[in-house]
C-alpha cells in the first residue's frame, strides 16, 4: 500500500500523512483540547477514508475507541501502554507475523 494511504491519528490535528511535519506538542486524546469524534468525521470524509475496507489501527486506549467508532471493523490488536505495545510488535516482528492481521 502506498504511504499515501497511511495515517497517523494525532491528538491535536486528527488524521495526518506521514509527509506532515508537525511541531512538537503536548495533547492527549483524553484530555480537553483534544479532536473530536465530529471532527474526525468531517476529516475521513474529507481525506476519502469513508470507503475503507480493511483499517489496521496500531492503537489502544483511547485512540482505538475513536478509531473503532469510525470504523466498526477496524482491526486494533495491541493493548496497554507504548511501552507495552512496543514490546508485543517486536515480538509479532521477531516471530513472523507482523503482516498477519487482518480486518
Amino acid at each position: 500500500m502506498p504511504a499515501s494511504e497511511y495515517r497517523i491519528l494525532s491528538a491535536r490535528y486528527g488524521f495526518v500523512s506521514f509527509q506532515t511535519r508537525l511541531e512538537p506538542y503536548e495533547q492527549r486524546m483524553d484530555r480537553c483540547g483534544a479532536v473530536t469524534l465530529e471532527e474526525l468525521r468531517l476529516q475521513v470524509a474529507d481525506q476519502g477514508l469513508s470507503s475503507m475496507r480493511r483499517v489496521l489501527g496500531l492503537c489502544a486506549g483511547s485512540y482505538r475507541v475513536m478509531t473503532q467508532q469510525l470504523w466498526p471493523g477496524a482491526c486494533c490488536p495491541l493493548h496497554g501502554g507504548i511501552g507495552v505495545q512496543m514490546r508485543q510488535l517486536k515480538e509479532l516482528r521477531s516471530n513472523g507475523r507482523a503482516g498477519t492481521w487482518s480486518a
